[in-house]
């Protein structure tokens, strides 16, 4: 599984270098693996002539553990679809230390007891007991009223035998069953090419591949086909793990003994498989000398694969990558380093006809010598409702001459038989197109104001008052008496004229049949929209009004009508905080108050970027003050929402129409007229913003001390009032500012501890904005 590789090896990146494979993996591990000296045939050794192209592959090791592959080069891609690794080394790809030896099999006769196996012995009989003996270190067991047996060296087959006999003589009337228990641990050494190794503690029923499995595996230096077993100094045998994995034959993993060595030798010469095979990989050669041997490991050619169309990749003795044709039969000699390519078969399509468009069952066809179109189309229940067999093609390419020839073909008169069916060629295409596409339908086309606008299919006998059926009527805001028809005319055969006709749909809804004209052809019908049309248009009056509500409009309408229509203002208005309010501006005042907060945010993004770099801690601490309060005013300034209020001086009808104030009103606009306010609100840096009662005696400080006085941020040389009627006054001289009911005071922060940021923004222009707002919800509590 590629997903279990860990890293690429120095091999597998020499073949994929030479595919053309791009890839980041880390090859560390793998990179001092030129200094083995026992390894001639490495393919990664730079004194190797078959492979060359890796004396260079150093730089492997700057890769790291991704081994994602991406083919670069298209063509190769279709060619070699596989990323190649190394054969076999997945089957350690899990876990090590979780691999236990199988030990509740049974024990075969031929296990040799040592010291530490555990041995169970049942008596049947007068005696009924049972007993579990462990070896001793002098490979003897003590069995009670018979004394000690020498077990150490002998077969459990053998030591049954004994033990059975020994109680047979000196007991009387006693049977023995003899099974074995715990098995005896014994320490053996993993060594060489391994990726962990070292001495491990394995159980007595352990074989080679077990103690493989422990060590963590093979490395991808290692061989595995050369794992050899030693003991006292001696090779006594040796592990293939082809044999393992390609055949299920495990006839040489042979059990160990305590003291064995197992020794993984550097891996050998390798031969790259690609392309069409079964298990494309990089192989490890042993007695393989031709493809065909290769091909066997890699599990033969599959279905797609071509046999006349396979390559060797190999690099020559002066270092040169060349190609080699493999011979057939496949007795081609490989050597160290080659790849073995086969291709996919060309998947030339041969010996078919195709049938397109306008028929139940499109697709290609086998071609027989003598074969006709009517045994594709046997009848018109082949064809489509559609279908248009006046005129069916073929498309037919001429021999060598690379000429196509279209032979056109009347499939209704061949279907009813009254021609004969033309031969068909081998690679021939047949063509049935719809009525549509030979026999374009005719069409006529409704704009403007119908309901449902667009082109529609030219009826036989089609009227003007058909095409409004069909375009599901007129709109409400539609000219229904003057129409207009548009009809195009082709003049000799050369040109084309429009002509503009006014019709009246009016008289032809009416069932005037002179009115209802018939339509030709490609007509454009437009109905135009009534003059001055203003559908929906509305403000809203609330508050101290007679008549509150919201009232249509006509276009310019003045605020004046409006006031006269809604039966003039109650006895309790107070005109003076009228708010009047319009769509367009509120966009306006929001879109700046975004812009504001948006420069805001970049600025103090910026500061605070700034700020970190500082080492003078005291100038740090004021540059941070000024960011702290710099961004509880953004916060501010993201809560505060534009009204869209348009200051005025709302008067009495008769004063109001000849007033500047009498404004041409639109969709959208609202009016609140409230009741005479009894409170005056002071907001911003006071210990308590709220809401006092209006005193006639109170001026602007007794406010301001009335809400607690103002806090160590406030500015007090700059202190504003916004009126109930919208308008702002600066304070003057402290306390010299006339209060009335509805106002609002601002007591906006000192400006002092903004311009530590060096900011580009006008913070006065900012607070001002959040002041006004705040203020005109407060004041006014409706929008």
């Amino acid at each position: 599984n590629v997903n279990d590789e860990k890293a690429l090896s120095t091999v597998e990146t020499s073949y994929a270098r030479r595919l053309g494979v791009e890839f980041n993996a880390d090859n560390s591990d793998n990179s001092d693996n030129s200094d083995n000296s026992d390894n001639s045939d490495n393919s990664d050794n730079a004194d190797n002539a078959d492979n060359a192209d890796n004396a260079d592959n150093a730089d492997n090791a700057d890769n790291a553990d991704n081994i994602w592959m991406q083919w670069l080069d298209t063509e190769k891609s279709a060619d070699l679809p596989h990323p190649l690794f190394q054969f076999g080394y997945a089957l350690f790809a899990g876990d090590p230390l979780t691999f236990e030896p199988l030990s509740e099999v049974p024990v075969p006769a031929e296990y040799t007891l040592g010291p530490g196996d555990e041995l169970n012995i049942q008596f049947y009989g007068k005696k009924n007991d049972r007993l579990q003996l462990v070896v001793d270190r002098s490979g003897m067991i003590e069995l009670p009223d018979i004394g000690t047996l020498s077990v150490a060296g002998l077969s459990f087959s053998d030591v049954k035998s004994m033990v059975a006999e020994e109680i047979r003589k000196k007991t009387i009337g006693n049977t023995v069953s003899v099974s074995m228990g715990s098995l005896r641990s014994m320490r053996v050494f993993v060594l060489g090419d391994v990726n962990h190794p070292g001495s491990y503690m394995v159980s007595s029923f352990s074989t080679v591949s077990n103690a493989l499995f422990v060590s963590g595996g093979i490395s991808k230096q290692g061989s595995m086909r050369r794992v050899l077993l030693k003991r006292e100094g001696k090779t006594v045998g040796a592990l293939d793990l082809y044999d393992f994995l390609l055949q299920g034959d495990s006839k040489f993993d042979q059990r160990l003994q305590a003291g064995d060595v197992i020794f993984v030798e550097p891996v050998g010469k390798t031969v790259a498989v690609s392309g069409e095979v079964n298990r494309p990989a990089i192989y490890e050669l042993k007695d393989e000398k031709y493809v065909g041997d290769i091909l066997k490991l890699a599990g033969g050619v599959t279905a797609h694969g071509d046999m006349n169309h396979q390559n060797i990749d190999r690099i020559d003795q002066r270092g040169n990558r060349i190609f080699i044709d493999v011979q057939k039969k496949h007795k081609s000699k490989v050597r160290n380093g080659d790849i073995v390519i086969v291709h996919a078969v060309p998947a030339v399509e041969e010996g078919v006809v195709e049938l397109f468009g306008q028929v139940k069952r499109p697709g290609k066809y086998g071609y027989n010598d003598g074969m006709t179109i009517r045994d594709i189309i046997h009848n018109k229940g082949d064809l489509l409702s559609d279908a248009f067999g006046k005129i069916v093609l073929i498309e037919r390419h001429i021999g060598d001459k690379n000429i196509t020839n279209m032979v056109r073909v009347d499939l209704d008169s061949v279907l009813s038989g009254a021609s004969d069916a033309p031969l068909l060629v081998e690679g021939d295409k047949i063509y049935v197109f719809s009525q549509q596409t030979l026999n374009p339908m005719k069409t006529v086309v409704a704009t403007g104001e119908f309901m449902k606008p667009g082109t529609y299919p030219l009826g036989e006998d089609m009227t003007l008052t058909n095409l409004v059926l069909a375009a599901g009527g007129v709109t409400e805001k539609a000219l229904v008496g003057k129409a207009e028809l548009t009809r195009f005319e082709i003049i000799d055969g050369q040109r084309r004229e429009s002509q503009h006709i006014e019709v009246s749909l009016e008289e032809a809804l009416s069932g005037d049949e002179g009115a209802n004209i018939k339509l030709q052809p490609y007509d454009v019908v437009t109905i135009r929209q009534v003059s001055n049309w203003r559908a929906g248009e509305q403000v809203i009056l609330s508050g101290e009004v007679k008549y509150p509500g919201a009232y249509p409009i006509e276009d310019g309408e003045k605020l004046s009508d409006l006031i006269g229509r809604s039966g003039g203002f109650s006895d309790k208005a107070y005109l003076k905080a009228a708010v009047f309010t319009r769509v367009s501006i509120r966009e306006e005042q929001q879109k700046q108050i975004d812009d504001m907060a948006a420069r805001m945010e970049a600025e103090i993004a910026g500061e605070e970027k700034a700020i970190a770099t500082l080492n003078d801690q005291a100038l740090r601490g004021h540059k941070e003050k000024g960011l702290l309060a710099a961004k509880r005013v953004l916060e501010q300034m993201k809560q505060t929402k534009a009204l869209g209020r348009l200051v005025i001086k709302l008067e009495d009808i008769k004063d109001l129409e000849n007033s500047e104030f009498n404004l041409t009103l639109r969709d959208g606009d609202r009016l609140y007229v409230p009741k005479k306010p009894d409170e005056v609100t002071v907001i911003g840096q006071v210990y308590n913003t709220t809401a006092l009662l209006y005193r006639k005696k109170y001026d602007l400080d007794d406010y301001i001390d009335a809400a607690g006085g103002m806090t160590r941020l406030a500015d007090d040389d700059n202190v504003y009032v916004v009126r109930a009627n919208g308008f702002v006054d600066r304070a003057g001289s402290w306390g010299s500012t006339r209060i009335y009911p509805g106002d609002a005071i601002i007591v906006p922060e000192d400006l002092n501890q903004f311009n530590l940021l060096d900011s580009t923004l006008d913070w006065s222009r900012v607070l001002m904005q959040i002041g006004v707002g705040l203020a005109a919800y407060k004041t006014i509590g409706v929008f």
